[in-house]
C-alpha cells in the first residue's frame, strides 16, 4: 500500500512493501469504522492502509452488547460509477486533526499534526482536480493523474472443485498505464456480486480468493482489477468452473473463517445478552435419502462451558447426542456421532446444541425464505428457529421464527457423491375459466422439484394434456394450457392436467404432472380494484386472519386471495374452514408479488352448501393490512355475502400463533382483506356421499337420524335434501319411517360388517343414493347405564380440560369406545381417549361425531383395545368447558359387572 500514488512525496512511500509505517500518536481516536467485505462494497473500492487492532469497545451485535474484538481500520477510496468523482473514506473523525493544530481542546491535544497526512491530502485533492493557491512550508504540489488505462487481470482455472469444500482461486493482474494495481475483485456468479481478492505484500501481481460453492453446477468466475488512479477493468467473460457433488454437506460453510464470510457464520460473531442455559436449534428436512454423521455449531469467545449436540425427530424423540470436545476458542465446532442417523425424505428433524453459559451467536430474520443446501432445506411453515431454556439438554419446542442460532449437521448422501435423478412432483394450485388459456411460468412448476445432487433444474417440455391443449415457450420460459372448447359444461367445475419434463443438466431427467381446475366462472367478495385504506398495521406477530362468509347458491371454493402490503413478507398459507373449525382445504401462496392482491388455488375444489357459514383465512408473520369497522354492515358481491359483525357473532376474525389455527377472535369489525375464490353452480343433481363408522352390539337395533346421513351430502343448487327410502341391506334388515329415523336390525346372533343403501332427493327432480357401512360387535358394558345422569349438568368452567375416570376390569376383554354425558353448553369438538393408569401416550383415541344437543354421547375406536384384568386404566374425553360433574361421587367404588371405578 505504501507504493500507492495516494502516499507520493510522503515518508510512507519510502516504506518497503510489507513493512509498517506509523502516523502520529492517537490518530485513530475514540471512534472509527471498518471497511468489511459485506457484499455491499462500491465497485473498485481500494484500501490505502490497514491497521489491525484489538479493541475493548466493539459493537458485538446490533448495539446491545460491547466487548473485545479484533478489528481492522482502512483508509478507503473509490470512483463513483456515474459522476466519476473520487470518494474518500477516512473511517475516523481524527483525519482532520492531522492537518493542523487548530481544533477542540481536551484529549485531542495529544494528537499532533502529521506531515504525511497533510501531503496525502494535497495528493488526494490534486487527483480530484483541486489545487491550493499557496502551499504550507514543507509540502509539495501534486498533479492530477494522467493514467486512464485500466489494469488487466487473468484467472487460473482451479481444476477440480467439490461442493461445500474450500477452493482457492488465483490469478494475476498487470497495469501498463503508469500506475500500480491497487486491488482485484472476484465474482463467482457471473458478475452479479463481487468480493475483494487478497494480494501479496508487494501488491496484486498475483492474487487469490477463497471460495466455497454451496451447490453443484456450472459457475462463471470473473475478475476485475483496479489501479491506484481508480481505473476499473471491465470484466471479461471469465472462466467456467464445474462443481461436482460432495459426499457430505452442511447448511453452512464447513470452512468458515471470517464472520463476514457470507452464509458461513453469524453476521457479527459476538454474543447476545442472554446468559441463561439454553437449547438452540434448527428445524430442517431432506429431499434425498442419507445420514447425519456429525453435529456442528458456531461458537463465539463468550460462549464457554460444556456444549452438547443433539438430533431430534419432530415429536421430540432424541435420535442422537454427543458432547463437543477439544473446542477452539471461537468458530465452527464439530462433534461426530457414535453411529450415523438415517433420515427419511420429507420428515422434519431438529438439530440443536445446549449452551450452559448462553451468550450464543444469533442472527434475526435470517430465514425469511426457505434456505437450501443441496437436498437439505429448512421447514417452510412456522419458522425454523427453535429454543428451550433448561440446565440440561431439552427438546427445543419454542419457535423464534426466522432467526438463526447457527446449529448445523453434517449430512451424507446415500451412495455418496453422484448423479442421482431429479425428483419431479405433482404440481397443483392452478385454475382457469372455460375457453380461457392459462399461462404458467416454468419457475412456478419447478418450485417444488428437487435434485438430490444439488444441480440446478431446467424445464425440457410438456406432453399428454387432458381436457385441453398445452404448449411450451422456451424463450419466455412459460407453459400455456388451453381448455377444450366448451369444457366443462355450464355452471360446472372440472379438472385438467398435463405432463412436464425436467433435467438437472448432467444427464438426470424426470417427469411430473400438473393438475388444473377449470370452472365456468370465478367470483370473490372483493374486486381487484378494491384495496385497504391501511395497508400495513404495526403488528409484527404471527397471526391467522380471516372472515366469515356464505353463498346464496351451492358451489365450489377453488382458492384464497389476500391483499399484501409491502412489509407483509414471509410464507403465507391460505385456509378454508367450516364454522366448527374443521379445516376443509389449505394452500401455500407461491410466486407472490411485492404487494397487491395475491391468489392461490386449492389442489381440489371444495363443495360449499348454500346458506352455510364458512371461514376463509390466511396465516402471516405480521404487518398485515386491515380496516376497522368494515363489517359494521354486511358486504355482498353476487352470490357471496360476508355477514355483518352483529349478525355473525363477530366478523373479521383472527387468532395468534406460529402456524395456521382456526380464527375465532374478532375486534372492531375489522376487514383483514382476505377473500374466497368461488365457482357458483346452478342446477345439477345432488351428491350423496357414503357414510361409515356406525357400530351396534349383537342383536341390537341401530337407529340413525336422517340428518346424520344427510350431513355430508350436498346439492349444487342449494336445495334442501331429504331421504326418500332405504334398500339393499346386508346382514340385517333396514327400515325408514316418517319420523326421519333409519333403523337397522342385524341378523340374529350375527357379528361383523353390515350395511344398506339410502336414497335422497332435492325436491326438484334431482336424486342420488349412497351406501352406509356399519359394524355389528359383541355385546358391550359400561360403568354407567343409559338412564344414569349427572346432578350438575353444567359446571361454570370455560377452560379447555381433559376429564376422566380410573377403572379396572375383573376379566379380560376389549374396550371398544368412550361415552360421556353432555350438557347443552358443552359445545365444540370432543375427543375420547383410553390411557394406561400409569400415564404415557393414549392407547386409543376417537373424535365424537353427530352429537346430540345433550345426553350421553358415544364414539367407537377404529380398533378395539384389549385390556388386562386388575390393571388400572383411565377413560377420558377432552372438552372446551362447561362440562358435567358431581362432587364426592367416588367416595365409594362404583361397580357394574366386571367393571369397577375405585374409590
Amino acid at each position: 500500500m505504501s507504493l500507492l500514488r495516494f502516499w507520493r512525496n510522503t515518508s510512507v512511500a519510502a516504506t518497503h512493501p510489507g513493512g509498517t509505517a506509523t502516523l502520529v500518536q492517537n490518530y485513530l481516536g475514540y471512534e472509527w469504522d471498518e471497511s468489511p467485505d459485506n457484499g455491499f462494497r462500491p465497485a473498485g473500492l481500494i484500501h490505502l492502509s490497514s491497521t489491525p487492532l484489538q479493541v475493548d469497545t466493539y459493537l458485538l451485535d446490533y448495539g446491545a452488547n460491547i466487548g473485545t474484538y479484533n478489528a481492522t481500520h482502512n483508509l478507503a477510496l473509490y470512483r463513483h460509477p456515474t459522476s466519476h468523482a473520487l470518494v474518500f473514506g477516512a473511517g475516523t473523525v481524527f483525519w482532520v486533526w492531522g492537518l493542523d493544530s487548530n481544533h477542540d481542546t481536551g484529549e485531542d491535544q495529544t494528537t499532533p499534526t502529521d506531515p504525511n497526512v497533510q501531503q496525502a491530502t494535497v495528493n488526494l485533492f490534486a487527483d480530484m482536480g483541486v489545487q491550493p493557491q499557496t502551499l504550507q512550508a514543507g509540502l509539495v504540489a501534486a498533479t492530477v493523474s494522467t493514467d486512464t488505462t485500466a489494469p488487466v487481470s487473468t484467472i487460473n482455472n482451479p481444476g477440480s472443485v467439490t461442493q461445500q469444500l474450500p477452493v482457492t482461486i488465483t490469478g494475476t493482474a498487470t497495469d501498463t498505464g503508469g500506475g500500480i494495481v491497487a486491488g482485484v475483485e472476484v465474482s463467482t456468479d457471473g458478475g452479479n456480486t463481487w468480493h475483494p481478492a487478497t494480494g501479496t505484500a508487494t501488491g496484486y501481481s498475483t492474487w487469490s480468493y477463497n471460495w466455497w460453492a454451496l451447490a453443484p453446477g456450472t459457475y462463471n468466475i470473473r475478475s476485475r482489477a483496479v489501479d491506484d488512479s481508480l481505473n476499473l477493468e471491465a470484466p471479461g467473460a471469465g472462466i467456467s468452473v464445474t462443481v461436482t457433488p460432495g459426499g457430505t454437506l452442511s447448511f453452512f460453510n464447513v470452512a468458515a473463517v471470517s464472520p463476514w464470510g457470507g452464509r458461513s457464520a453469524p453476521a457479527l460473531s459476538g454474543p447476545t445478552s442472554d446468559n441463561g442455559a439454553v437449547e438452540l436449534g434448527l428445524k430442517f428436512q431432506t429431499s434425498a435419502p442419507g445420514t447425519v454423521s456429525a453435529l456442528r455449531f458456531y461458537k463465539n469467545p463468550w460462549n464457554i462451558g460444556t456444549h452438547v449436540g443433539n438430533l431430534w425427530n419432530a415429536s421430540g424423540t432424541l435420535l442422537a447426542s454427543a458432547t463437543f470436545a477439544n473446542e477452539t476458542p471461537s468458530g465452527w465446532q464439530q462433534v461426530n456421532l457414535s453411529s450415523p442417523v438415517t433420515l427419511s425424505v420429507g420428515a422434519t428433524y431438529i438439530v440443536s446444541y445446549h449452551s450452559t453459559a448462553g451468550k450464543y451467536s444469533f442472527d434475526g430474520n435470517f430465514f425469511t425464505t426457505v434456505y437450501s443446501s443441496g437436498p437439505l432445506h429448512t421447514v417452510a411453515n412456522g419458522g425454523p428457529a427453535v429454543f428451550a431454556y433448561g440446565s440440561t439438554s431439552v427438546f427445543p419446542s419454542n419457535s423464534d421464527g426466522a432467526s438463526n442460532y447457527w446449529a448445523d449437521v453434517v449430512f451424507n448422501r446415500s451412495g455418496g457423491a453422484g448423479n442421482e435423478p431429479p425428483v419431479a412432483n405433482t404440481v397443483s394450485g392452478f385454475a382457469t375459466t372455460t375457453n380461457t388459456p392459462l399461462t404458467i411460468a416454468t419457475s412456478a412448476i419447478l418450485a417444488n422439484d428437487t435434485d438430490p445432487n444439488g444441480y440446478a433444474l431446467s424445464f425440457t417440455g410438456v406432453s399428454n394434456p387432458t381436457n385441453g391443449a398445452v404448449s411450451y415457450d422456451n424463450n419466455a420460459q412459460t407453459v400455456t394450457f388451453t381448455p377444450t372448447t366448451g369444457y366443462p359444461s355450464p355452471n360446472a367445475t372440472g379438472t385438467a392436467s398435463f405432463s412436464y419434463g425436467i433435467s438437472n443438466g448432467n444427464g438426470g431427467t424426470a417427469t411430473g404432472l400438473v393438475t388444473l381446475i377449470v370452472t365456468g366462472q370465478m367470483s370473490s367478495l372483493f374486486t381487484a380494484s378494491q384495496t385497504p385504506t391501511v395497508q400495513t398495521v404495526n403488528d409484527p406477530n404471527a397471526v391467522e386472519l380471516g372472515l366469515k362468509f356464505q353463498s346464496r347458491t351451492a358451489g365450489q371454493a377453488i382458492g384464497v386471495r389476500f391483499y399484501k402490503g409491502t412489509q407483509n413478507t414471509g410464507v403465507h398459507v391460505g385456509n378454508l374452514w367450516n364454522s366448527s373449525g374443521a379445516l376443509l382445504a389449505s394452500v401455500t401462496f407461491m410466486n407472490e408479488s411485492s404487494s397487491g392482491w395475491q391468489q392461490a388455488f386449492f389442489s381440489s375444489p371444495v363443495n360449499l352448501t348454500s346458506g352455510t357459514t364458512y371461514v376463509v383465512s390466511y396465516h402471516t408473520s405480521g404487518l398485515y393490512s386491515a380496516d376497522a369497522n368494515y363489517f359494521t354492515n354486511s358486504v355482498t358481491n353476487g352470490v357471496l355475502t360476508a355477514p355483518s359483525n352483529a349478525t355473525s357473532g363477530g366478523n373479521g376474525v383472527y387468532a395468534y400463533g406460529n402456524s395456521s389455527v382456526f380464527p375465532t377472535n374478532s375486534y372492531n369489525a375489522a376487514n383483514y382483506w382476505v377473500d374466497i375464490v368461488f365457482s357458483a353452480q346452478l342446477g345439477g343433481p345432488p351428491v350423496a356421499n357414503p357414510d361409515s363408522g356406525f357400530v351396534t352390539p349383537e342383536n341390537t337395533a341401530l337407529q340413525i337420524s336422517a340428518s346424520t346421513l344427510l350431513a355430508n351430502d350436498s346439492d349444487p343448487s342449494g336445495y334442501t335434501l331429504s331421504i326418500t327410502g332405504v334398500s339393499s341391506p346386508s346382514n340385517g334388515t333396514v327400515t325408514y319411517d316418517g319420523s326421519q329415523v333409519v333403523t337397522f336390525v342385524p341378523a340374529t346372533n350375527y357379528m361383523g360388517a353390515a350395511g344398506f343403501t339410502y336414497s335422497i332427493t332435492n325436491g326438484h327432480g334431482g336424486t342420488a343414493s349412497a351406501s352406509v357401512s356399519l359394524t355389528v360387535i359383541a355385546p358391550v358394558l359400561s360403568l354407567f347405564s343409559a338412564s344414569s345422569s349427572p346432578a350438575n349438568v353444567t359446571i361454570n368452567d370455560s377452560s379447555a380440560v381433559e376429564l376422566g375416570v380410573k377403572f379396572q376390569s375383573s376379566v379380560a376383554g376389549k374396550v371398544v369406545g368412550v361415552q360421556f354425558y353432555k350438557g347443552p353448553q358443552n359445545v365444540g369438538t370432543h375427543t375420547g381417549n383410553l390411557w394406561l393408569g400409569t400415564g404415557g401416550s393414549p392407547l386409543a383415541t376417537a373424535t365424537f361425531a353427530n352429537e346430540s344437543a345433550s345426553g350421553w354421547q358415544q364414539v367407537y375406536f377404529a380398533s378395539p383395545v384389549t385390556i388386562t384384568p386388575g390393571t388400572t386404566y383411565i377413560v377420558s374425553y377432552h372438552t372446551n368447558g362447561f362440562y358435567s360433574a358431581d362432587g364426592n361421587y367416588f367416595a365409594n367404588a362404583l361397580t357394574n359387572g366386571p367393571l369397577t371405578a375405585p374409590s
